[in-house]
């Protein structure tokens, strides 16, 4: 039986799902799915939180601060292909092959604590039109992990114009739902690595905790998002 593709009880007022163009809601059906799954884990999620003592502030989803192990951009650059090796060679080879193209990279060093990125498009006259990763990394283990996050975004642009499609169709045809599903499914394959012990101790150390911090920032962000739009729609939250 096909999911029921309406998207009513967690909507934008001002954007109904029939003229949601941009693909920018789940359907019903799944985040009805998605929320029955998580909401009995919510509690333990935010419990390790409060556990976690190195690099993260309790109840404070804005900001990961793990200063220890300290690693160059080589080191971490490595580290996102062993992991990508690790899940799949060919994820691997294709990691490898953009982390050794300049042309692909924007780099700046930022404060520690303060490492972010994004894919933003190739310069004008820069060749064939594709992805390329502005990033400002810290030295933490927030590298590896946004690294790996961002190269998620820009394997899905490449990808699809290896099978076809034009940089801008690339773009506009990839649903918006499914934009960090792509980022995070690097980010998780970092993650997956280094939790596993397949490095030092240290790392898997950091990584956990990154990892921690991560889920529960997602864990504070759904019940509001979901309350504010209720609030919105003068609905009853469940007690």
């Amino acid at each position: 039986m096909p999911i029921p593709l309406k998207t009513e009880k967690y909507a934008w007022l001002d954007l109904p799902w029939q003229k949601d163009d941009h693909d920018i809601y789940l359907p019903d059906a799944v985040l009805d799915s998605l929320f029955d799954a998580a909401r009995p884990r919510v509690r333990e999620a935010f419990e390790k939180h409060l556990d976690a003592q190195d690099g993260l502030s309790p109840l404070n989803r804005h900001r990961l601060l793990i200063p220890e192990p300290q690693l160059t951009l080589e080191q971490s650059f490595d580290l996102v292909i062993r992991a990508f090796d690790s899940f799949d060679p060919r994820l691997g080879a294709k990691a490898r092959a953009v982390i050794a193209d300049p042309s692909r990279w924007q780099l700046e060093k930022t404060d520690t604590g303060e490492a972010w990125g994004k894919n933003d498009d190739s310069p004008p006259g820069d060749g064939k039109p594709r992805n390329i990763i502005r990033y400002f990394h810290d030295g933490t283990i927030s590298d590896p992990v946004y690294i790996a996050h961002e190269l998620g975004h820009l394997m899905a642009n490449d990808f699809a114009q290896d099978a076809g499609v034009d940089h801008q169709s690339a773009f506009h045809l990839n649903p918006s739902h499914l934009w960090e599903t792509q980022g995070f499914f690097g980010q998780h394959v970092l993650y997956d690595y280094l939790m596993s012990g397949k490095e030092a101790p240290d790392l898997k150390k950091a990584a956990t905790t990154h990892f921690i911090g991560q889920i529960a920032r997602a864990s504070y962000e759904w019940p509001a998002l979901v309350a504010y739009i209720k609030y919105l729609r003068k609905e009853r939250l469940p007690v």
